[in-house]
């Protein structure tokens, strides 16, 4: 997976211009990056280990890049500055398919773990 095969959203776009995050540390994360699935989402991280590993700039560490599980298109990207990755094992599910009208009822109906 990389960046050029993702279709990246109006959200992502504006987050890794406001972020300065370089779009070669997010291809890198796409494709090296620690796979986690959850929240109806697919998160990949570019880890401290992963870094050193591949010998990556130390402010590569941390790039977190969000997907839509289903369709694979690019939602957000920031840093994660945390040292742990449970952060990613908690929280809500979310629908990332739901039209912009649904979104306000669907905040009736996620439920938390």
């Amino acid at each position: 997976m990389t960046f050029q095969n993702c279709i990246p959203t109006a959200h992502f776009n504006k987050r890794l211009q406001d972020r300065k995050l370089p779009s070669h540390a997010v291809d890198l994360a796409l494709r090296f990056g620690k796979k986690i699935h959850n929240k109806g989402a697919l998160f990949r991280i570019l880890t401290d280990q992963l870094c050193e590993l591949y010998r990556l700039p130390s402010s590569y560490r941390g790039i977190t890049v969000v997907l839509d599980a289903q369709s694979g298109s690019l939602i957000t990207v920031y840093r994660h500055h945390g040292k742990s990755l449970k952060y990613f094992r908690k929280g809500v599910k979310y629908d990332f398919s739901a039209s912009k009208s649904r979104k306000s009822s669907l905040r009736s109906q996620v439920s938390w773990r």
